[in-house]
């Protein structure tokens, strides 16, 4: 008896290698296994090339800005962290500027509606960065000028003299200058605006609110009335420029805040200016009881 033929022989003639191997079942099996092992292999390779979607769009030049671009980026992590490493982690600096950063930043981010490009560029302002930062700041060409100086007049080698409070406060300005620039420069026109609207707004009530803090201090001293107040409070707006420890007042009542004789006088009677005098006076910034926590390291040159 004459045996059936295949059906692909019925329909198309003679069968080619590719369907005689997929006639038989273990063949079939092991060929789609090795088909869907090909298609992922070249799936990863095409979805993990650097260059993919950019074949046509990559010059040799455009590559090589890439990889610079990555470089400087590198060395500028490697600076940061030896500058990290050389400030210390806990140094009272970097402790005052980390916190100058958190706060800006947060408040960036709750003005603003920030994208993820822009609160990453804001991340970068580590504590490796802050310290990178603040080292520029102190390596002024003056003063890298003085040491070579003393190294020649002395004939040993130099270390770095230790700035002076007034010099530290200075740098630490500058480092705060440097924060608001890269802020600026990661927000956009109208976020920036937006940002720098309340943050005025912001300053405003502080500077009010430490206005009313010296009036109360005054207050409980001369027992002003609600019209001197009132006029002390307008007086004062206008001198108040500055960031003040006020807590100083409440815990030493024996002292009196330092406001100029003139903005009183125009306010207080002569009987209340009488009882003023002889009572001690003082007027601290903010920044000076922070920089007062400061070790400073003493000046000295190595022979």
């Amino acid at each position: 008896m004459q045996m059936a033929r295949p059906q692909a022989i019925q329909t198309f003639g003679v069968l080619s290698p590719i369907q005689a191997i997929c006639e038989r079942p273990c063949e079939r099996s092991h060929l789609r296994a090795l088909a869907i092992l090909v298609f992922f292999m070249a799936s990863f390779a095409w979805t993990t090339n650097p260059l993919h979607g950019q074949a046509n769009l990559a010059t040799p030049g455009e590559a090589k800005a890439v990889e610079e671009n990555e470089i400087e980026q590198r060395i500028e992590q490697r600076m940061a962290d030896l500058a990290l490493a050389e400030m210390g982690v806990n140094a009272p600096q970097l402790l005052l500027l980390r916190s100058y950063v958190r706060v800006n930043t947060a408040f960036a981010c709750r003005v603003c509606e920030l994208t993820g490009a822009e609160e990453k560029q804001l991340a970068q302002m580590n504590d490796g960065w802050i310290a990178k930062k603040m080292r520029e700041a102190v390596d002024s060409p003056a003063k890298n000028v003085a040491t070579g100086i003393a190294r020649f007049l002395q004939g040993g080698a130099a270390r770095r003299v230790a700035p002076g409070r007034e010099q530290t406060q200075l740098d630490i300005e500058r480092v705060k200058d440097m924060v608001d620039k890269h802020i600026d420069a990661a927000l956009t026109d109208e976020q920036r605006i937006a940002f720098h609207t309340e943050r005025e707004a912001r300053d405003k009530f502080r500077n009010e609110s430490l206005v009313r803090v010296l009036i109360a201090a005054l207050d409980a001293r001369v027992f002003l009335s609600n019209e001197q107040r009132q006029l002390l409070e307008t007086e004062l707006a206008t001198w108040l420029k500055k960031d003040l420890y006020w807590q100083v007042y409440f815990q030493n009542q024996n002292f009196m805040p330092d406001i100029p004789k003139e903005k009183l006088a125009k306010v207080l009677t002569l009987e209340q200016i009488e009882c003023l005098k002889g009572v001690p006076t003082l007027l601290y910034e903010l920044a000076q009881i922070e920089l007062g926590m400061m070790q400073q390291e003493p000046i000295m040159i190595e022979r």
